[in-house]
């Protein structure tokens, strides 16, 4: 009778939703035909916790029922469990504190012999609220109404944003999301959300904004980007009117942080605070509408604009205490739904200790990957509680014994690269194998000596037009010799390279450009006019360079310049580009064990020049004497790989899984000569 009486005075609580011509609708039923489902089972304590797990996981049929359901399990042994189960469509965390204080009354009420309800009605429900809702923004078609402001903002702030997060799951992500997962108690010290208070009082922010950047700081080590979104919960009660209300009145905001040029994490809470603040002071506009205005590639894969989720409270939790009942909460119950990638719900119930748990997706991640976040997250913390000015760069997310694994038994023995940068490891090998074939490019055969005289014109030239030492300096021109040449030329110059693919359309190649800073472009008169900008073009025909003058440079190039600049695939949003010294290059090819290099090595280049495999295919030979082949054209051709490996003894291939699976099926005497073949992206057959 108690329930029934809450029921009965909260609309939402009494409310079914049907479908009409595929739409759905509401209809509130009047309190007599509200009938509430309390369900009364028997059971043994050893079986308690998986009997709530399933009923909680048990969904609603909306249509017909209305979003509350009771049972009661009798453990037979003189006491009992009460598990209370709202439809969120229906309730919102706030909601849960005047329902339980509803129910403490109508409860208590009964017990002493009321015959009908004590709860007053209410003088407002939250159908009220809605029609309010609508009055005040406005509509989104109207630039001049509120909600028309509050969309612009919106736009405004996420215009660009990546798809998905960067972070690399356990495993693939599925065309369709199951929505199931776990949990990961969180515990992350008894005194650290009072340290969390301290600092934010002293920085001017509040406790979330800390621990909104300390996750943004542990996402970014953890590989997820420098662009990123986390959606966070806000009550949406900014009306006192609403306090006795339940209801969904929570809404989400998307929270888009730049932790890009490795800050201090004093600096990224700086930028967290006006991320937060602007949000704030828009978190009116519901994020239905937000997704509508901003309009994001729909998936049913994953949650569109953000993927990760965080939430904190500070206060208790709301209890449920009915008069006579000695008992305590069951904590930890799990229905094994998610939304999420990963949802942070993170609480302090005294002001000392925050704790609380990870909702996961099981189709994405490991408990155990899980549980390393967790530490990692408590790491991070702790560090920049402790020294806010520390870099990124300087956090420590690896825990003692990861670090030890991975710097000893994963490491193997320790190869002493030297300081030699890669013109210098270059020019070794042309001077000591000057007649040795470094390059086949169709029918041509290209020696060290020739490739090496080459380059250097082309980086006297260079030097002579301005190229200096840290510039950056784009090639676009198809693959081949001269194009081999010039890109050993612009590191000879003292310059670092991005490789600009002539398949790319005209404005990914000027975006490209333009986000590595190039100041000079190497490439072709008839692809000049693709990159336009403010750099200087170099469109001189190979065979004028001869008419410079040849021998090296002899500039300094420390292991620590910048060599290339690449860019990541852009599958989840704007291509990134990742810079590599000439230490990260040379370290990649020598004094390794993973594949055989040597002079007697003859290695394939077929993938696209914009791919990180293209140092391994050209640097891997280049460096130590070896062949590199240089496959025609801008993509691996499968025939003409099968073509080049036999006819040049190929002994080194890198492929996509893909391709390495087609070309076993269908071109098996491509392998005929390899001794070493690299794949990656996926297993491969």
């Amino acid at each position: 009778a108690a329930l029934g009486d809450v029921v009965e005075r909260h609309a939402p609580l009494r409310t079914v939703f049907e479908t009409v011509d595929g739409e759905p609708h509401q209809r509130i039923l009047p309190p007599e035909q509200a009938r509430v489902s309390v369900e009364a089972r028997r059971t043994q304590g050893s079986l308690v916790e998986a009997e709530l797990a399933a009923e909680a996981g048990r969904v609603f049929d909306l249509a017909v029922e209305i979003p509350v359901r009771a049972v009661v399990f009798d453990l037979g042994d003189g006491s009992a469990v009460l598990l209370l189960v709202v439809h969120h469509i229906a309730t919102d965390g706030v909601s849960s504190g005047v329902f339980f204080a509803d129910l403490e009354r109508a409860y208590e009420a009964r017990l002493g012999g009321a015959e009908s309800s004590v709860l007053e009605p209410l003088t407002i429900q939250y159908a009220d609220y809605a029609a309010w809702q609508r009055r005040v923004l406005g509509t989104a078609d109207d630039p001049d109404s509120v909600l028309g402001r509050e969309l612009g903002f919106w736009r405004g702030a996420l215009e660009g944003l990546p798809e998905e997060h960067g972070l690399t799951p356990d495993r693939p992500r599925p065309a369709k999301a199951s929505h199931l997962g776990g949990q990961v108690e969180v515990d992350l010290g008894a005194d650290v959300f009072e340290r969390v208070a301290a600092f934010a009082r002293a920085e001017g922010c509040t406790p979330f904004m800390v621990v909104h950047a300390a996750l943004v700081a542990a996402l970014t080590r953890w590989g997820a980007g420098s662009d990123l979104a986390i959606g966070s919960p806000v009550a949406g009660r900014g009306d006192r009117a609403l306090e006795d209300l339940v209801g969904f009145f929570v809404n989400t905001l998307v929270l888009r942080t730049d932790s890009a040029g490795d800050p201090t994490f004093r600096e990224l809470l700086d930028r967290v605070r006006t991320v937060d603040l602007d949000a704030f002071a828009h978190q009116e506009t519901p994020f239905d509408l937000v997704l509508e205005a901003v309009n994001p590639t729909r998936t049913l894969s994953r949650h569109p604009l953000f993927q990760i989720c965080l939430g904190l409270e500070a206060g208790s939790a709301p209890r449920l205490d009915l008069a006579g009942v000695h008992g305590s909460e069951v904590s930890g119950l799990a229905n094994g739904s998610v939304k999420f990638d990963l949802e942070f719900l993170l609480r302090s119930d005294d002001g000392r200790r925050l704790h609380g748990a990870v909702l996961f997706a099981g189709e994405l991640f490991d408990e155990v990957t899980v549980r390393r976040m967790v530490t990692a997250l408590g790491g991070v913390l702790a560090q920049v509680l402790e020294e806010p000015g520390v870099r990124l760069s300087g956090l420590e997310v690896l825990s003692g014994a990861e670090r030890e694994l991975l710097t000893g038994p994963w490491a193997g023995a320790t190869a002493d690269m030297g300081d030699a940068s890669l013109v210098e490891r270059f020019e070794e090998r042309a001077a000591r194998h000057p007649d040795r074939t470094a390059l086949i490019d169709g029918e041509r055969k290209v020696s060290y000596a020739e490739l090496d005289a080459l380059a250097d014109r082309w980086a006297r030239l260079l030097r002579e037009r301005g190229l200096r030492r840290g510039d950056m300096a784009g090639v676009l021109l198809e693959r081949g010799a001269d194009f081999a040449a010039a890109v050993i030329a612009v590191v000879k110059a003292g310059a670092g390279y991005t490789l600009l693919d002539p398949d790319f359309p005209d404005e990914r190649l000027r975006s490209a450009a333009t986000d590595a800073g190039i100041r000079h472009l190497l490439t072709r008169s008839s692809l000049a006019a693709r990159v336009d900008g403010p750099w200087t073009t170099h469109t001189e025909a190979p065979a004028d360079l001869p008419l410079l003058a040849t021998g090296s440079l002899g500039l300094p190039i420390g292991p620590d310049d910048s060599a290339c600049l690449m860019f990541t695939s852009g599958s989840t949003g704007r291509p990134k580009g990742i810079l590599s010294s000439h230490r990260n290059l040379v370290s990649t090819v020598s004094g390794q064990s993973y594949g055989r290099f040597g002079p007697e090595e003859v290695f394939l280049q077929c993938s696209p020049v914009s791919w990180d495999a293209f140092s391994l295919e050209f640097w891997g030979a280049l460096l130590h004497g070896g062949t590199s082949v240089l496959q025609p054209g801008q993509r691996p051709e499968p025939v003409l790989i099968s073509e080049l490996s036999r006819r040049h003894g190929v002994t080194m291939l890198q492929l996509s899984a893909s391709l390495f699976n087609f070309l076993v099926d269908e071109h098996p005497e491509a392998f005929d000569t390899v001794t070493v073949a690299f794949t990656g992206g996926e297993a491969a057959s």
